[in-house]
C-alpha cells in the first residue's frame, strides 16, 4: 500500500468509529487481530474480543463518544494516529480492577494515540497509549 491508501484507510476506520457502526469498524481489524491498551493486563485477541471491548468500554458508556485526529504519520505498515477522545460518561463502566463505576454524567477529553501494524488492509497490531489519570480525574474519581 502506499502512503495516501494507508491514511485513507484510516480515515475510513475512524469516520466508521465516529459513526459507532461496530460492525463495519470492526471489519478494519484482521480476525486474529491483537490489540493492547492501558486497561487490559494482556493484549486483547481476535476480532470478536476486541469487538466486545470497545462495545462494553466505549460505545456503551460514551454514547457519543468521537476521536478527533490530530496527527498521522507512518513507515512501512506500521502507523501512528494521535487524538483525542471525547464522549459523556452516561453508563457504567468497568474500573480496571474489575469494579463497576457508576454513570458520571461527565464529558471527557482525553488525548489518546494508538499504533497500528496494517497488513493487506487489515489491522493485526493495535497499541493504545492514553492518559487514564486524567480520564479518572475528568470523571471525578
Amino acid at each position: 500500500m502506499k502512503t495516501e491508501e494507508y491514511t485513507r484507510l484510516i480515515d475510513s476506520a475512524l469516520e466508521t468509529f465516529n459513526n459507532h457502526n461496530i460492525e463495519k469498524f470492526m471489519e478494519f481489524y484482521d480476525e486474529s487481530a491483537i490489540h493492547t491498551q492501558p486497561t487490559q493486563e494482556k493484549p486483547l485477541k481476535g476480532r470478536d474480543a476486541i469487538r466486545k471491548d470497545y462495545e462494553k468500554s466505549t460505545f456503551i458508556p460514551f454514547p457519543d463518544v468521537k476521536f478527533k485526529k490530530t496527527n498521522i504519520f507512518g513507515h512501512g505498515n506500521w502507523w501512528c494516529v494521535e487524538g483525542i477522545f471525547e464522549g459523556t460518561h452516561k453508563e457504567s463502566i468497568e474500573g480496571s480492577n474489575g469494579e463497576m463505576i457508576p454513570a458520571t454524567n461527565k464529558k471527557v477529553s482525553v488525548p489518546i494515540c494508538l499504533v497500528f501494524k496494517i497488513v493487506n488492509g487489515k489491522v493485526t497490531e493495535a497499541h493504545e497509549y492514553n492518559d487514564q489519570l486524567g480520564f479518572l480525574a475528568q470523571l471525578g474519581l
